[in-house]
Protein backbone atom coordinates (compact mmCIF):
# COMPACT_ATOMS: atom_id res chain seq x y z
CA UNK A 1 0.00 0.00 0.00
CA UNK A 2 1.48 3.31 -1.10
CA UNK A 3 0.13 6.21 1.02
CA UNK A 4 0.40 9.58 -0.71
CA UNK A 5 0.76 12.80 1.23
CA UNK A 6 -1.29 15.95 1.32
CA UNK A 7 0.32 19.34 0.67
CA UNK A 8 1.64 19.34 4.24
CA UNK A 9 4.25 16.65 3.59
CA UNK A 10 4.59 13.30 5.32
CA UNK A 11 2.85 14.37 8.51
CA UNK A 12 2.06 12.34 11.63
CA UNK A 13 -1.42 11.76 10.13
CA UNK A 14 0.04 10.28 6.92
CA UNK A 15 2.39 8.12 8.99
CA UNK A 16 -0.59 6.98 11.08
CA UNK A 17 -2.51 5.97 7.95
CA UNK A 18 0.50 3.96 6.74
CA UNK A 19 0.91 2.41 10.20
CA UNK A 20 -2.74 1.29 10.19
CA UNK A 21 -2.24 -0.52 6.88
CA UNK A 22 0.96 -2.08 8.23
CA UNK A 23 -0.91 -3.30 11.33
CA UNK A 24 -3.29 -5.07 8.96
CA UNK A 25 -0.35 -6.92 7.41
CA UNK A 26 0.37 -4.76 4.37
CA UNK A 27 3.73 -3.37 3.40
CA UNK A 28 2.87 0.33 3.68
CA UNK A 29 5.10 3.09 2.35
CA UNK A 30 4.52 6.85 2.56
CA UNK A 31 7.06 8.37 0.16
CA UNK A 32 8.28 11.93 0.71
CA UNK A 33 7.17 13.59 -2.52
CA UNK A 34 8.57 17.00 -1.54
CA UNK A 35 12.10 15.65 -1.00
CA UNK A 36 13.50 17.75 -3.83
CA UNK A 37 12.33 20.96 -2.14
CA UNK A 38 12.61 20.15 1.58
CA UNK A 39 13.26 16.56 2.66
CA UNK A 40 11.24 15.44 5.66
CA UNK A 41 8.71 18.27 5.44
CA UNK A 42 5.87 17.92 7.95
CA UNK A 43 3.69 21.00 8.32
CA UNK A 44 0.82 21.71 10.70
CA UNK A 45 -2.47 23.39 9.81
CA UNK A 46 -1.40 26.73 11.30
CA UNK A 47 -1.94 29.81 9.17
CA UNK A 48 1.82 30.11 8.52
CA UNK A 49 2.20 26.43 7.62
CA UNK A 50 -0.81 26.50 5.30
CA UNK A 51 0.85 29.38 3.45
CA UNK A 52 4.10 27.38 3.23
CA UNK A 53 2.19 24.29 2.06
CA UNK A 54 0.63 26.20 -0.83
CA UNK A 55 4.05 27.56 -1.81
CA UNK A 56 5.39 23.99 -1.95
CA UNK A 57 2.38 22.99 -4.05
CA UNK A 58 3.18 25.78 -6.54
CA UNK A 59 6.73 24.45 -6.93
CA UNK A 60 5.74 20.78 -7.07
CA UNK A 61 6.15 18.89 -10.34
CA UNK A 62 3.36 16.34 -10.77
CA UNK A 63 5.39 14.56 -13.42
CA UNK A 64 8.31 14.08 -11.02
CA UNK A 65 5.88 13.11 -8.26
CA UNK A 66 4.38 10.37 -10.44
CA UNK A 67 7.92 9.29 -11.34
CA UNK A 68 8.75 9.05 -7.61
CA UNK A 69 5.60 6.99 -7.00
CA UNK A 70 6.68 4.67 -9.80
CA UNK A 71 10.07 4.25 -8.10
CA UNK A 72 8.28 3.52 -4.82
CA UNK A 73 6.21 0.83 -6.54
CA UNK A 74 9.36 -0.75 -7.99
CA UNK A 75 11.00 -0.68 -4.56
CA UNK A 76 7.94 -2.18 -2.86
CA UNK A 77 7.67 -5.03 -5.36
CA UNK A 78 11.36 -5.86 -4.86
CA UNK A 79 10.99 -6.44 -1.11
CA UNK A 80 11.41 -10.02 0.12
CA UNK A 81 8.12 -11.84 0.57
CA UNK A 82 6.10 -9.33 -1.45
CA UNK A 83 4.19 -11.06 -4.19
CA UNK A 84 0.82 -9.30 -4.10
CA UNK A 85 -0.52 -6.30 -5.91
CA UNK A 86 0.08 -2.63 -5.26
CA UNK A 87 -2.61 -0.17 -4.23
CA UNK A 88 -2.41 3.58 -3.86
CA UNK A 89 -4.29 5.75 -1.38
CA UNK A 90 -3.89 9.50 -1.41
CA UNK A 91 -5.45 12.56 0.16
CA UNK A 92 -5.71 16.06 -1.39
CA UNK A 93 -2.59 16.39 -3.58
CA UNK A 94 -2.11 12.67 -2.98
CA UNK A 95 -5.68 12.10 -4.20
CA UNK A 96 -4.88 13.64 -7.55
CA UNK A 97 -1.65 11.65 -7.68
CA UNK A 98 -3.62 8.48 -6.88
CA UNK A 99 -5.83 9.27 -9.89
CA UNK A 100 -2.78 9.86 -12.11
CA UNK A 101 -1.14 6.69 -10.78
CA UNK A 102 -4.21 4.67 -11.80
CA UNK A 103 -3.77 5.99 -15.32
CA UNK A 104 0.01 5.94 -15.69
CA UNK A 105 1.56 3.38 -13.35
CA UNK A 106 1.44 -0.40 -12.80
CA UNK A 107 -0.96 -0.37 -9.85
CA UNK A 108 -3.77 -2.81 -9.08
CA UNK A 109 -6.14 -0.35 -7.41
CA UNK A 110 -6.26 3.28 -6.37
CA UNK A 111 -8.18 5.34 -3.81
CA UNK A 112 -8.35 9.10 -4.21
CA UNK A 113 -9.65 11.13 -1.28
CA UNK A 114 -10.68 14.69 -2.22
CA UNK A 115 -8.17 14.84 -5.06
CA UNK A 116 -7.72 18.52 -5.80
CA UNK A 117 -7.03 19.21 -9.46
CA UNK A 118 -8.29 15.93 -10.94
CA UNK A 119 -10.48 18.01 -13.24
CA UNK A 120 -7.31 19.29 -14.95
CA UNK A 121 -6.42 15.74 -16.06
CA UNK A 122 -9.75 14.29 -17.12
CA UNK A 123 -8.30 13.29 -20.47
CA UNK A 124 -6.57 10.45 -18.59
CA UNK A 125 -9.83 8.89 -17.34
CA UNK A 126 -10.27 6.72 -20.42
CA UNK A 127 -6.86 5.13 -19.81
CA UNK A 128 -7.69 3.92 -16.32
CA UNK A 129 -7.91 0.13 -16.48
CA UNK A 130 -7.76 -0.65 -12.74
CA UNK A 131 -10.30 0.02 -9.98
CA UNK A 132 -10.23 3.66 -8.91
CA UNK A 133 -12.55 4.91 -6.21
CA UNK A 134 -12.74 8.65 -5.56
CA UNK A 135 -14.19 10.20 -2.40
CA UNK A 136 -15.27 13.83 -2.03
CA UNK A 137 -16.95 15.94 0.61
CA UNK A 138 -20.13 17.75 -0.36
CA UNK A 139 -18.90 20.87 1.45
CA UNK A 140 -15.39 20.83 -0.02
CA UNK A 141 -14.54 24.28 -1.46
CA UNK A 142 -11.36 22.89 -3.08
CA UNK A 143 -13.41 20.39 -5.09
CA UNK A 144 -16.72 22.22 -5.24
CA UNK A 145 -19.92 20.83 -6.76
CA UNK A 146 -19.22 22.05 -10.34
CA UNK A 147 -15.79 20.37 -10.25
CA UNK A 148 -17.23 17.13 -8.86
CA UNK A 149 -19.92 17.18 -11.56
CA UNK A 150 -17.25 17.66 -14.23
CA UNK A 151 -15.26 14.72 -12.83
CA UNK A 152 -18.37 12.55 -12.63
CA UNK A 153 -19.36 13.32 -16.21
CA UNK A 154 -15.87 12.66 -17.58
CA UNK A 155 -15.44 9.36 -15.72
CA UNK A 156 -18.98 7.96 -15.98
CA UNK A 157 -18.19 5.92 -19.08
CA UNK A 158 -15.35 4.02 -17.40
CA UNK A 159 -16.69 1.07 -15.36
CA UNK A 160 -13.37 0.92 -13.45
CA UNK A 161 -14.01 4.29 -11.82
CA UNK A 162 -16.39 4.96 -8.95
CA UNK A 163 -17.13 8.15 -7.07
CA UNK A 164 -18.64 8.66 -3.62
CA UNK A 165 -19.79 12.01 -2.23
CA UNK A 166 -20.20 12.48 1.52
CA UNK A 167 -22.62 15.42 1.51
CA UNK A 168 -21.90 16.60 5.08
CA UNK A 169 -18.11 16.30 4.81
CA UNK A 170 -15.65 19.07 4.10
CA UNK A 171 -12.15 18.87 2.66
CA UNK A 172 -9.73 16.74 4.67
CA UNK A 173 -12.30 14.38 6.18
CA UNK A 174 -10.17 11.20 5.98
Amino acid sequence: MIVLQEIFGVTPHIREVADRYAQEGYLAIAPDLFWRMEPGLSLSHSKEDIKRAFSFLEQFSEALGVQDIGCTITHAKAQPGIDGGVAIVGMCLGGKLAYLSASRLPVDASLAFYGVGIEKSLDEAAGIKVPLLMFFGGKDKYAAAPVREQIAAATSGNHNIGMQIYEDADHGFY
